[in-house]
């Protein structure tokens, strides 16, 4: 497989995987709230998923402080190209996930997840 730099494509998909992310957390917190498990309101509800999806993307961009067994771990995101089958997408500066996190509600709204 080789690596192709593509800042623009990586950008279309990292928000995409961003996206997905807040849309996963968000139903399921709206399902554990229909349960009775999780009682918040509106606003509680959008600072407890920004904070889950803020501690998942910096994990995904290697941003959070990590180790298992005595290993440091450094995870560098990458993109397959869904157009060839031998190519990871990746940006020249790396994934910055964990920054797109805080706000990204106040852009799309949560209702639109």
């Amino acid at each position: 497989m080789r690596v192709k730099q593509d800042d623009r494509h990586f950008d279309v998909c990292q928000e995409g995987l961003l996206r997905h992310l807040f849309t996963t957390v968000n139903d399921a917190l709206g399902e554990a709230i229909e349960m009775g498990a999780l009682q918040c309101n509106e606003e509680e509800r959008e600072g407890v998923l920004e904070t889950i999806v803020f501690g998942v993307a910096a994990a995904i961009d290697g941003s959070a402080v990590m180790a298992f067994e005595n290993h440091e771990i450094h995870p560098y995101l990458a993109f397959k190209d869904t157009r060839t089958s031998d190519e990871l997408i990746v940006h020249r500066a790396g994934s910055y996930l964990h920054e797109m996190v805080m706000g990204y509600l106040d852009d799309i709204g949560i209702e639109d997840l």
